[in-house]
């Protein structure tokens, strides 16, 4: 059984510290006209609702306790919050924190594995060692998150993947660790 309340200031500190990790005000712009909810069972789950949704949430919650209630953002497990790929669709939209892939690093992406030099077309802004990243494709569609393992410089295409270090050019090293992909959903089962 899951049950509901309104977030606390405790948890609305730990969501917005993740959510400002990839741009500051994120969260105040989606949080307009919208509601945080936990729902507390087995795990911490966050919620994001609609005022109205809520009342009427309110109102019926004595008779019948929804399993889910509005978009899932994710999980808070011991201070740290979890993204789901609900939240990481919406930090999306108002982010530059992220890397487009080619159509071979979209595929070895969704299946699971890490992203390399060569599956980058374009790096929009420099990234430090153990960075998260948005992962998107070339149509800025949403493929998951990864963890640079080494530093990115920015406005890298797959063409000038090359840099030039002590008069010798050398491939710019880049690999991104897969943390969550879409395609997780349908390796989750096997």
């Amino acid at each position: 059984m899951i049950t509901f309340r309104n977030i606390d200031a405790s948890e609305f500190r730990i969501l917005r510290n993740h959510f400002d990790y990839f741009g500051k005000q994120i969260l105040d712009r989606i949080s307009k006209n919208k509601h945080f909810v936990v729902g507390h069972g087995k795990r911490k789950e966050i919620f994001l609702i609609s005022k109205c949704l809520y009342e009427i949430y309110t109102k019926l919650k004595k008779f019948r306790s929804p399993y889910y209630l509005g978009l899932f953002l994710g999980t808070i497990v011991k201070n740290k919050f979890i993204y789901s790929l609900n939240s990481l669709q919406i930090l999306n939209k108002y982010s530059n924190k992220k890397i487009i892939t080619n159509y071979r690093g979209e595929i070895q992406f969704i299946y699971g594995n890490d992203l390399y030099s060569k599956h980058i077309l374009k790096i929009p802004i420099n990234f430090k060692k153990y960075d998260k990243i948005l992962v998107v494709n070339s149509r800025n569609e949403l493929l998951g998150l990864g963890m640079t393992l080494y530093p990115i410089l920015k406005s890298i295409s797959q063409d000038d993947t090359m840099t030039k270090k002590n008069d010798k050019i050398t491939k710019q090293n880049i690999k991104i660790k897969n943390l969550i992909d879409i395609g997780w959903y349908l390796r989750k089962g096997k």
